[in-house]
């Protein structure tokens, strides 16, 4: 006898049905279903799926609100028709006291019985299964039609000739198997009642691992321990004594354990590989016994087994038939590389390694090494320790790939920890390989081995070797190409990092034909990674530049190029969102670039993302925070990532600029021109040494160096707009309003073409305003409210004091205490030189004396 009180609202007994669980998960959606109302509803699924406890809390209810159910467990003592209606009359009498069954095989009319029989009636049921009886299929059928009200509930455990049978009598209602399997979000909630909480990452584990079937969920909740792994072992005693009897069929079982070799199956695959049979009766025969989930992923249906139960039958069917699971695994391998996809080639790839056809692993190894060396690392470096030593032992290639992948032998993980430690395994095996010589070395093993050359390079600081190197890779490779040499995936790879060493040294003009080379090679050979990082790349150099359409075309293509949650997806996310950042910062939307640069907090450690990172913060500061902080800031990126610059002026130019402009933003011009003198080739400080000139009152110098390098075919478009404002507030605080007017008129359409509001903010509001009026100029609304919003970035004038090198050396000189002989006799001068020389100095720092004129220089910075 059973007790619901929370059904039934008293410890009262009731019918009898089976006891519910003591923590019952209410099953809302199915009674439902069960209570819609079809003369026949079957319940489908193998044992341990819940049917008998779902039909039971069911019948419960209908107990709690005066419904009559009538439940019958069936088993072979009643598989005939005289046992069954007497055990079905037995237990009808129970029920059912005032109203008398009528008989299917009596009665002659549709319906037969007093006007005041009750109008629901259900009969359960339960193990259906065990009956086959085409009578008592029969007559079970005809009750419905001959008993007012009736109802036929049924649990079968496995495909039954009741619901095929029922369905051309009767209205037929199935419960698939499927229907029955608990979700993650339910396998939480039943955690809670059963005193075992668990969150949702343990919960989709659970769900993984077994799949919804509730009785092995509840093995595994009451084993499960935080986050120790989960139990397993009692699951799979579980399963092997229940999937296995579960499924009676042969030629069922049998095809179980062939699709239970693919990490994931389709509905498609087992269709196009069901051989001889009919596609839907192979597809609907494998679906029947429940143990698939479907799963639906855009056009595709997928068939999901549970990672426990999978194992079960794959063991199974390798140690039983392993000639005919190697040929499963061939008939797989060739599935999926016509299918072709990312995932699908790397399935391709592990299925001919399990079918041990070394010739097609080999082959595709070739062909797609730099798609599973890049996208699925793991997998990759699992397939090829089953490969035997002497597969492909002449590929200098596949032994540079084993040692790059022994790094996740250990389970490094995801994020910048993990690809940095593949990284220096990747650059350390191709340098070893390369420095055995290049002679008859094949293209598909240089494309191969000179990316990680230069990922060793760039992290050694050896810049100029890098693009050196970079530069007679790419030659060489052209060459090849021409001669038609086979590159295989590699060409995006190479092209990507050789993109990057040229970025990374501020050549944009190099990096931005090898970023399409990358993106190009990628897309067409379906490495995303590549393409996406390309893409986001691009989309960074554009947004650099204030080229607004060209950096949203590249982050559109990024963003059609999956890779979130892939294991080295922030490699693609970094540069995309300090992209992002910078045309939010051009908008002026400082709240959106913010979080967009607190979303890349975590990827400023990756070996090429912090100097973007860096870049983009400053920027920020520049607009919407404090120069002391961000130079801070600035010093402690660069501290922290020393050994990678190296003694290469080149690297990092985009930080020498950014440090300039904060310098500039704060005042201290004497030491933004001193840090800007180190780097005399970079041509990125240009906008900052005609701000310096413009600060220190240098119109006229200003304005020269101006004009040599406004349109220069390398000048990024914001930096022209910033060159184009800084010469039309010089000419006019020189009285030149015609050429300021021209210069504004040269700005102002390219800024509303690139979208660059912010240099407007650039100069004061009062020059600003003095520009446009002499112009006649008049701004947008929009454009006037952002700025109304915004402060201005940097001063209007400073007090600067431009220094001879014998300035600078008297003033070392002083600060370290020496005397005027000792001066003297250092520069190889007479005392009465030093005199007047330091007479000059002092007048130029506007000081009388020694003590005055170090004051001075410390408060403007020149010490």
């Amino acid at each position: 006898m059973g007790v619901l009180p929370s059904i039934a609202g008293s410890e009262r007994t009731g019918p009898r049905f089976p006891t519910l669980p003591r923590h019952l998960l209410p099953r809302t959606e199915l009674i439902a279903r069960l209570d819609d109302g079809a003369a026949l509803t079957v319940v489908l699924g193998v044992q341990g799926y819940g049917k008998t406890t779902l039909l039971a809390e069911w019948a419960w209810r209908r107990a709690g609100r005066g419904l009559p159910t009538v439940w019958l467990t069936a088993s072979s003592s009643v598989n005939d028709r005289a046992s069954f209606e007497s055990a079905l009359r037995r237990e009808w009498r129970e029920v059912v006291r005032d109203a008398p069954l009528v008989s299917a095989a009596a009665a002659s009319a549709p319906w037969s019985g007093r006007e005041d029989d009750p109008d629901d009636v259900v009969i359960v049921v339960d193990d259906f299964q065990e009956i086959d009886d085409p009578e008592v299929i029969r007559d079970l059928l005809r009750l419905p039609l001959v008993n007012r009200g009736l109802r036929i509930v049924v649990s079968t455990r496995r495909q039954h000739p009741i619901e095929r049978l029922g369905a051309a009598e009767i209205e037929t209602r199935v419960i698939l198997s499927r229907e029955l399997l608990l979700t993650p979000d339910q396998i939480g909630e039943l955690s809670r009642l059963v005193g075992r909480p668990v969150d949702a990452r343990v919960a989709r584990r659970v769900h993984e691992a077994v799949g919804g079937w509730i009785s092995a969920v509840r093995i595994v909740l009451e084993l499960t321990r935080d986050d120790a792994p989960l139990p397993l072992a009692a699951v799979r005693e579980y399963f092997g004594s229940t999937v296995f009897p579960a499924v009676r069929d042969e030629r069922v079982l049998g095809a179980l354990m062939r699709f239970s070799l693919p990490e994931v199956v389709d509905t498609d695959m087992v269709r196009a590989l069901a051989g001889a049979e009919d596609p839907d009766r192979h597809l609907e025969a494998l679906e029947r016994p429940g143990l698939f989930e479907r799963r639906y992923v855009e056009d595709r249906v997928e068939l999901l087994l549970p990672s426990v139960i999978r194992e079960l039958l794959r063991d199974k069917y390798q140690t039983l038939h392993p000639e005919a699971a190697r040929t499963a695994h061939r008939e797989f391998a060739r599935w999926f590389e016509a299918a072709a996809g990312e995932n699908d080639l790397m399935s391709a790839f592990e299925h001919a390694v399990h079918a041990q056809d070394w010739p097609m692993a080999v082959r595709l190894w070739q062909e797609r090494a730099t798609l599973f060396f890049m996208s699925f690392p793991q997998r990759f470096h699992r397939a090829l320790a089953a490969l035997p030593p002497d597969v492909a032992t002449d590929e200098r290639g596949m032994r540079v790939t084993r040692e790059s992948l022994s790094v996740f032998a250990g389970g490094i993980g995801d994020g910048v920890d993990g690809t940095a430690a593949w990284f220096r395994a990747y650059a350390e095996a191709g340098s070893r390989a390369l420095a055995e010589g290049t002679d008859g070395l094949s293209l598909r093993d240089l494309l191969h081995f000179a990316p990680a050359r230069l990922i060793g390079l760039r992290a050694l600081g050896r810049f100029e070797d890098a693009v050196a190197f970079a530069t007679s890779v790419s030659a060489d490779v052209a060459q090849r190409l021409v001669d038609g040499e086979e590159p295989g995936d590699r060409l995006c790879w190479f092209h990507l990092q050789a993109a990057l060493t040229h970025r990374i040294v501020g050549d944009e003009i190099a990096a931005v034909p090898a970023y399409r080379l990358a993106w190009e090679h990628a897309a067409r050979s379906g490495v995303t990674l590549v393409a996406a990082n390309a893409a986001a790349s691009l989309g960074l150099i554009y947004a650099y530049r204030s080229d607004h359409p060209r950096a949203r075309l590249w982050l559109e293509r990024q963003q059609q190029a999956p890779t979130r949650g892939h294991w080295a997806d922030h490699l693609v996310h970094a540069p995309a969102r300090v992209a992002s950042a910078l045309l939010k910062l051009d908008a002026l939307d400082g709240e959106g670039a913010r979080e967009e640069i607190a979303r890349n907090e975590d990827a400023s450690a990756s070996l090429d993302a912090w100097q973007a990172i860096a870049y983009v913060s400053a920027q920020y500061a520049l607009h919407f925070g404090d120069a002391d902080s961000a130079l801070a800031q600035l010093d402690e990126a660069e501290r922290t990532h020393a050994t990678q610059r190296g003694g290469d002026a080149r690297a990092f130019v985009l930080l020498t600029r950014a440090r300039a402009d904060l310098l500039l933003m704060a005042g201290r011009v004497h030491e933004a021109v001193a840090g800007m003198l180190e780097h005399p080739e970079n041509l990125l400080l240009t906008v900052p040494r005609a701000r310096a000139h413009l600060l220190a009152g240098e119109y006229e110098e200003a304005r020269i160096l101006i004009s040599a390098e406004v349109w220069n075919a390398r000048r990024r478009v914001r930096d022209r707009l910033e060159l184009l404002l800084l010469d039309a507030v010089c000419a006019l605080r020189l009285g030149d309003r015609d050429a300021a007017s021209a210069a504004a008129h040269r700005a102002i359409p390219l800024l509303r073409g690139s979208g660059a509001l912010r240099v407007l903010t650039t100069v004061s509001r009062t020059d600003l305003d003095a520009v446009l009026d002499a112009a006649a100029i008049v701004l947008t609304r929009e454009e006037r409210t952002a700025l109304d919003a915004a402060a201005d970035v940097y001063p209007e004038q400073v007090h600067y004091v431009a220094l001879t090198e014998r300035e600078r050396s008297l003033l070392l000189a002083l600060e370290a205490g020496a005397t005027r002989k000792e001066i003297a006799d250092e520069l190889f001068l007479s005392i009465n030189t030093v005199k007047t020389q330091l007479g000059a100095l002092y007048e130029k720092l506007g000081a009388s004396s020694r003590v005055e004129a170090l004051r001075q220089a410390h408060l403007l910075r020149l010490l």
